[in-house]
């Protein structure tokens, strides 16, 4: 099997996050590349000497590496580390004293260039739900009665429906939107969702991400879809300037942090008796998730589970 290597530049203070967010994307392990580990190490007088090649190989950096196999969850998993990193760098421009560095993505393995074209070997058609059924641009399917088709040509945006996270997402909404609703995907990255909602009925979809390329591959698979007069991707910080609108549904596809912060301030985007799919929430962190709905004074309908990975339904009281 190929194996991608994931190569991050941060921190000492940022690698520990840096390598929680790797495990969350799925690398079993991860290595951290920190000199200040030697410096550390000399001082106790572990050995006796440390070449100054040693030191300099190191570089000012601190590296955290980890693998992915480079198959077809490939695309997915990096785009997620990239958001991942996107909002940890955010947090930490609010924390004073945090410093988490460039934070940025580097492959090794597989040429950056490559990547793209490399994981179209193993993404095939997809049956994401009951209806939904996700079809990259260059497969053929043979439809069937009832099927409701998104053809997808994700670039380097999160969102082909092989993630347990989307695929738990596509799910809910199956069941969720009516016709007439109005939704908003917020971290939409290449609109997967709301290209769904708009073919599950929904009149009017606000697509939402912070990543310039997101919203570029969102608008690119909009056109595609044939829903560009229903969804309308912009790039912005979570709701932040939004104008309010009332939703039927908002789907939030992100991380545990991200969701527990945003939720308080939903309600005045959320219609009465809406709902909120909250995915993207590692098993050990959907406690937290749902203490924080109930908190903000939602009804917890359903929370399920698939692999590592949790999704919560909500509904405004």
């Amino acid at each position: 099997m190929e194996w991608a290597e994931i190569a991050v530049a941060t921190t000492t203070a940022g690698a520990e996050a840096v390598a929680e967010l790797l495990m969350r994307a799925g690398c079993a392990g991860t290595a951290i590349e920190d000199k200040l580990d030697l410096t550390a190490h000399d001082a106790q007088a572990d050995w006796d000497y440390i070449e100054d090649a040693v030191y300099e190989r190191y570089g000012d950096d601190v590296i955290v590496k980890g693998y992915l196999p480079a198959d077809g969850r490939l695309m997915d998993q990096l785009a997620q580390v990239r958001a991942d990193l996107a909002d940890l760098k955010k947090m930490a421009g609010e924390i004073e004293g945090y410093d988490v560095g460039r934070a940025e993505l580097s492959l090794s393995t597989l040429q950056e260039e490559d990547w793209a074209n490399e994981w179209r070997k193993y993404y095939k058609p997809i049956r994401a739900s009951r209806r939904i059924v996700v079809v990259p641009t260059w497969e053929d399917y043979e439809e069937k009665q009832g099927d409701l088709i998104i053809r997808m040509e994700p670039g380097m945006a999160f969102g082909t429906g092989t993630h347990e996270t989307t695929r738990m997402c596509l799910g809910f909404l199956d069941e969720l939107v009516r016709p007439g609703d109005v939704c908003i995907d917020i971290g939409c990255g290449t609109a997967i969702l709301g290209i769904a909602a708009a073919k599950l009925g929904a009149r009017e979809v606000l697509a939402i991400d912070r990543d310039r390329v997101a919203v570029r591959s969102a608008k690119e698979n909009i056109a595609l879809n044939g829903v560009d007069g229903i969804v309308r991707a912009v790039e912005g910080d979570l709701l932040s300037g939004q104008e309010v609108i009332e939703a039927d549904v908002i789907v939030v596809n992100i991380i545990a942090d991200v969701i527990i912060g945003l939720v308080p301030g939903l309600a005045p985007f959320l219609k009465k008796g809406g709902v909120i799919i909250a995915s993207g929430i590692i098993r050990e962190r959907c406690g937290e998730v749902v203490a924080a709905m109930e908190q903000a004074g939602y009804e917890v309908i359903e929370v399920r589970t698939e692999g590592e990975w949790n999704a919560v339904t909500c509904r405004l009281a």
